[in-house]
């Protein structure tokens, strides 16, 4: 394993398990309702109205289009693109839901490398 892949991999874990919480029909991608509820979730001092929360979505339904499939929402890989253009903080995101990453994952800060 390269060096380059331990920081990436814990990144990749929490945006799944974060990914996985909200789309609640399991089809593979967030909806507008799904994404709703993920952005009100993470933001819980925030009182977002209708209108806000339309302006949000619509940014992240526009600027996101070639990681969106128009009948079924935002995929995957373009939740992760949301993170790595800084729209929010992954790892406050992911405690601030309360999530977890499996007991059987590796964790990538305790891996060691051995140079030959």
């Amino acid at each position: 394993m390269s060096l380059g892949h331990i920081g990436p991999s814990l990144r990749v874990q929490k945006v799944s398990k974060i990914f996985s919480k909200f789309d609640f029909n399991r089809d593979g991608h967030l909806n507008r309702d799904e994404m709703s509820a993920l952005v009100l979730a993470v933001n819980p001092k925030v009182s977002f109205s209708e209108e806000q929360m339309e302006v949000i979505l619509g940014e992240v339904f526009q600027n996101y289009t070639d990681y969106i499939d128009n009948e079924k929402g935002l995929t995957f890989d373009g939740l992760l693109q949301t993170y790595d253009d800084g729209a929010g903080d992954i790892d406050r995101d992911f405690n601030e839901l309360g999530l977890e990453l499996d007991e059987g994952s590796p964790n990538p800060t305790r891996k060691h490398v051995t140079m030959h």
